[in-house]
């Protein structure tokens, strides 16, 4: 699954997620176009800024992905899609502090249980940044904790991928 396949189920759950980054939704826009969508809304958003205004961008986003109302599966569902996209960014070296704090959010909030070790893991890499050699949270090293959080963030991304997973979403 592709960074533009996760944008594209995580459009579809923007008004259920907060605190929401809407320059995701112009990223996303701008590949739909360069793929030779012309939706005009999907032109719209494409033609945003890097970082728009919320009020003004959501009527073309909820157009452009024909938002339904939320059912409470799909709201269980939105967590996990963020999730995939902020580990996909981390497995790729990309934004992974910004990453981890948003994991952090969802699971210190109860909504993605899964993150656990991802967050045990947030605690040890702060733990390092203040000068600790140890650390009681997560086995790991200053010169390992990197692609530890990587390899944690890709096992988090085999779990929903996986058809026969519970957590699976496409």
């Amino acid at each position: 699954m592709t960074r533009q396949d996760i944008l594209t189920l995580l459009m579809s759950y923007h008004k259920l997620i907060e605190d929401f980054d809407y320059s995701l939704a112009v990223e996303w826009a701008m590949h739909c176009v360069e793929a030779g969508n012309t939706n005009v809304d999907i032109l719209m958003l494409a033609s945003f800024e890097k970082y728009p205004e919320t009020l003004e961008i959501i009527p073309y986003l909820n157009r452009a992905v024909n938002v339904k109302e939320p059912s409470p599966e799909n709201i269980d569902k939105s967590f996990y899609i963020a999730g995939a996209l902020y580990c996909s960014n981390i497995t790729q070296g990309k934004q992974i502090c910004e990453s981890m704090k948003k994991i952090d959010k969802l699971y210190e909030r109860g909504l993605v249980p899964e993150f656990e070790a991802l967050n045990l893991l947030s605690w040890a890499w702060i733990d390092f940044d203040f000068g600790e050699q140890n650390t009681p949270y997560y086995e790991t090293t200053p010169e390992r904790i990197e692609d530890d959080v990587k390899m944690e963030a890709q096992k988090f991304l085999d779990a929903v991928l996986k058809i026969d997973s519970p957590l699976h979403f496409e």
